[in-house]
């Protein structure tokens, strides 16, 4: 035996000599390869992880609101309980613009369209009555109209009227303010729009400006501002930044070229912009005193000195009247509050910027720490290993808070992190695993190494199946009762004749493992659809069904980097790729059925089901045991693998006391029997 055992040994020794050398240049290069894809911005996932991070940035250091450069006048409930329903007549709004007029406001902002005539006027109503004589009809038509009291009132005051971006719609050629663009300056990708709404000729030509009120979002949030836009080929600025020209009494806004990026300028004010012509915003939380009740204005309730000199904003957030935006604050704030913010950060100078070289040092940063995370697993003891690993992500992280708290300055580096922790830890996992097969081949001290690297596996693969579960706060020890689950059926499966060839302790360890993982794709839903308390709608439940194809995506760009097929990320992409599918086809995102599921996805299934029916969610309560037992009976043969029922049902009260051992300690979670 110790002939045999030496020569495991001799054989071990030579593939360890040889494995270096066939990586020393395969694992560089993928590396290098890796950080191509995010220098080009190719890599799976890379736009949703980096507007996660600038939303991570926002939560953890807001806006420290400095300045009050702007107010708005605010068409509330209590304006339309006083007034009217919404639209209101254009008289009323005639008047509304000529008493804040009154209080010597810089400049007026209407944060609204208004494409269509009054129909509300004398003239108008007077014409469906036939019975009124010509001389009377045409003494009532003479009186001027809504529209044109209106107009008389933006005519008379600084005021600057919304013009929407629309991508099908009118294209003619609309009345603007030149925007003064610096010669050779390329602005060919600024965001264009090939169509606009804008108000009524008779409304459009009486104000003095006119600016874009339209913006895009990322996963549901606008985190970034088009300051500088195109519609029907004509350069247009926000109407934050028109009325602050108006304001300043700035003949025009110049388009020019500061430190290597765009800007705008106004006078002696310098905004820099990405090359798209968007600004991003850094939001502070919402304040109830930037608004003032349009009530109050036209009843001569407000102080007088509360508009005069500053920007005024009139806007409706009447409920129901009124699109609600949510900001990386998880607030949901209405638009025209969101022009307030963009004067408020141009006056405090806190606009947040991402450079040009800002890409490079992520290039730089994945491929630098990729390599030295190589290092550590091939050179460094385990505990020295994690304590270096953990420094580095700090380091990386830290470098992000700094650039972002000390200069503004945007660098994404959660893509970095997650792609070099995908690296490490796959590469890591296939040496534990094969150091378990040959366990009883290794001295004392490989054996203690490998169970301190086995408890490193066990902490990341938790820690990454959180980085998905973070996103829901209701979801507590659900990450540990669903492995232990997984674990328990299989183990118990295995002992039938049937799975003992796939059900080995090698492929039972993997599955425990990798459960962890089956929800990481949520990562790339937006909140707004992730965290809905009531029912989705069909177009946000076709955007849910979209989390296993991103969480396969991640695992297949780890695979491109590994020197051999990976048993561990074969089974965590079963797993997070079909545990969904359902034993009738009636699951996505394949439409699998029967025995073409793969049995990893179809333990994970039933694991996953049952933890979310005796758990409470924001959707249902928690359901008894013996409920969600009987629920998971009803889908036998539909949702779920028969025999893998008949199984659950033999072992149930083991499932019971794994989730009485990992129950959720908060008052608000309990498991029920």
């Amino acid at each position: 035996m110790g002939f045999v055992n030496q020569g495991k040994r001799i054989a071990i020794k030579t593939r360890s000599a040889i494995f270096p050398l066939h990586r020393s240049w395969l694992v560089p290069l993928g590396v290098l390869l890796l950080g191509a894809c995010v220098w080009l911005g190719v890599t799976p996932m890379q736009q949703t992880l980096r507007t996660t991070n600038i939303d991570l940035y926002q939560q953890l250091m807001p806006r420290a609101r400095v300045s009050s450069p702007a107010l708005i006048v605010d068409i509330d409930e209590a304006s339309l309980g006083e007034y009217g329903q919404w639209p209101w007549p254009r008289d009323l709004m005639a008047e509304l613009v000529s008493k804040v007029s009154s209080y010597s406001p810089a400049a007026i902002g209407l944060d609204l369209l208004l494409p269509e005539e009054d129909r509300s006027t004398a003239c108008s109503a007077i014409g469906r009555l036939s019975t009124l004589s010509d001389a009377a009809r045409a003494e009532v038509c003479s009186a001027p109209s809504n529209d044109a009291q209106l107009a008389q009132a933006l005519f008379s005051a600084p005021t600057v009227l919304g013009v929407a971006g629309l991508e099908v719609g009118d294209e003619s050629e609309l009345l603007l303010q030149e925007v003064l663009v610096e010669s050779e300056l390329n602005r060919s990708s600024i965001r264009a729009f090939p169509a606009h709404l804008s108000s009524l000729p008779l409304l459009h030509q009486a104000a003095s400006g006119w600016g874009l009120v339209s913006a895009d979002m990322e996963r549901g949030v606008i985190q970034q501002i088009p300051l500088m836009g195109k519609v029907s080929e004509q350069l247009i600025p926000a109407l934050s930044v028109e009325l602050l020209r108006v304001g300043l009494r700035v003949p025009n806004v110049r388009l020019i070229e500061s430190d290597d990026m765009l800007a705008l300028s106004l006078g002696d004010l310098t905004i820099q912009l990405q090359a798209e012509g968007t600004a991003y915003l850094h939001y502070s939380p919402h304040e109830p005193d930037r608004f003032v009740s349009a009530r109050d204005v036209l009843g001569g309730k407000l102080d007088p000195q509360l508009l005069q000199g500053r920007l005024v904003l009139i806007g409706v957030s009447g409920l129901g009247l009124v699109d609600y935006v949510s900001t990386p604050l998880g607030e949901r704030i209405p638009g025209v509050e969101v022009h307030t913010q963009v004067l408020e950060t141009i006056f405090d100078d806190t606009m947040l910027v991402y450079p040009p070289w800002a890409q490079h040092l992520e290039t730089l940063i994945i491929v630098l720490v990729s390599l030295w995370v190589i290092y550590l697993l091939s050179r460094l003891r385990v505990w020295l290993q994690l304590s270096l690993f953990l420094l580095t992500v700090v380091g990386v992280a830290g470098l992000g808070i700094y650039l972002f708290s000390a200069h503004g300055t945007l660098i994404d580096v959660l893509t970095p992190t997650v792609y070099f922790s995908i690296l490490y830890f796959a590469q890591l996992t296939d040496e534990l695993v094969t150091g378990e097969e040959k366990i009883d081949d290794l001295e004392f001290a490989v054996l203690e190494r490998t169970k301190k690297m086995m408890q490193l596996q066990d902490v990341a693969m938790e820690a990454m199946g959180a980085l998905a579960e973070s996103r829901d706060p209701e979801t507590g020890n659900h990450i540990r009762r669903t492995q232990n689950y997984v674990k328990l059926l299989a183990e118990y499966l295995s002992l039938r004749e049937e799975y003992a060839a796939e059900l080995t302790p090698s492929a039972i360890t993997h599955l425990y493992k990798t459960a962890p993982l089956h929800d990481i794709g949520k990562v790339g839903i937006p909140d707004d659809i992730l965290m809905k308390p009531g029912k989705l709608t069909d177009e946000e439940f076709e955007i849910m069904k979209r989390h296993p194809e991103y969480g396969k995506r991640a695992i297949e760009s780890a695979e491109q980097k590994m020197d051999e097929p990976s048993e561990f990320l074969r089974y965590a992409k079963e797993i997070i790729y079909a545990h969904h599918e359902k034993w009738d086809g009636s699951g996505y995102p394949e439409g699998l059925a029967g025995g073409d599921i793969p049995l990893s996805a179809r333990l994970m299934a039933l694991a996953d089901v049952y933890d979310a029916l005796i758990c409470r969610r924001c959707y249902k309560p928690p359901f008894p045991h013996e409920k969600a037992v009987a629920i998971i009976l009803e889908g036998r043969g539909t949702h779920f693998d028969p025999t893998l029922v008949d199984a659950f049902l033999e072992i149930s009260e083991q499932f019971y006391e794994i989730s009485l051992k990992y129950e959720d300690k908060e008052e608000d979670f309990h498991i029920e029997k």
